[in-house]
């Protein structure tokens, strides 16, 4: 199974009865752009590969072009590939972060015994639309069935493994924008303990 057959069209689960069903998590065409960018990544990955098909090409070379600047017209090419794809992945782990936390907030609220039907119901039918709101994933104890890298895990498994592996994949590719986030990282974190220290000094009590 692939992320985008997950994403646009059916996928079978386990029943609890017994067997194999189908169900569909989301609707259909809320992926439709992502879908759609995907082929056209795969297209351009195909003439890439066409037009250098005989020149020797290391991902080892291509770090070392980015991070000399390189002008080498194959660099360059794939380095094109390369964002549009990061692009896309980072429009897909977007999207799948806030499934993910409605959900979480879903459980949230089914633990502490204050979920309502409507809530409840959401447990069923598929996600129409991509905003922040309290719902479930649809389906989300049911274990993915078939031949598939998913196949065993429980869909809510499958889509926090799927959100990890495009963050992979983005790191691998040295994604601008993932990049200057963690380097940003050390500073924030040199930041937050300046602020505490002052607040120390004025008095304030810490939550530990």
């Amino acid at each position: 199974m692939t992320v985008l057959s997950l994403l646009t069209g059916t996928v079978q689960v386990d029943h609890e009865a017994g067997g194999v069903g189908d169900g569909i998590l989301f609707k259909s065409g809320l992926f439709k752009l992502e879908a759609d960018e995907s082929l056209g990544v795969h297209r351009e990955m195909e003439e890439f590969l066409r037009k250098y098909k005989n020149t020797t090409f290391t991902f080892q070379a291509y770090v070392a072009g980015l991070k000399s600047g390189s002008k080498d017209a194959m660099i360059g090419g794939f380095a094109h590939v390369v964002a549009r794809a990061n692009k896309l992945f980072r429009r897909t782990v977007a999207s799948l972060r806030l499934v993910l936390h409605n959900h979480e907030q879903a459980l949230e609220k089914e633990k502490a015994n204050k979920a309502s039907e409507n809530l409840l119901r959401t447990k069923t039918y598929p996600i129409e639309i991509l905003e922040p709101s309290i719902r479930f994933i649809p389906m989300h104890d049911r274990v993915l069935a078939g031949s598939t890298r998913l196949n065993g895990k429980r869909i809510d498994e499958a889509i926090e493994t799927i959100v990890m592996n495009l963050y992979n994949y983005l790191y691998i590719f040295r994604d601008d924008e993932l990049v200057r986030t963690l380097a940003s990282i050390p500073r924030l974190k040199s930041e937050i303990q300046g602020i505490e220290k002052r607040l120390v000094k004025y008095g304030v009590d810490l939550p530990e």
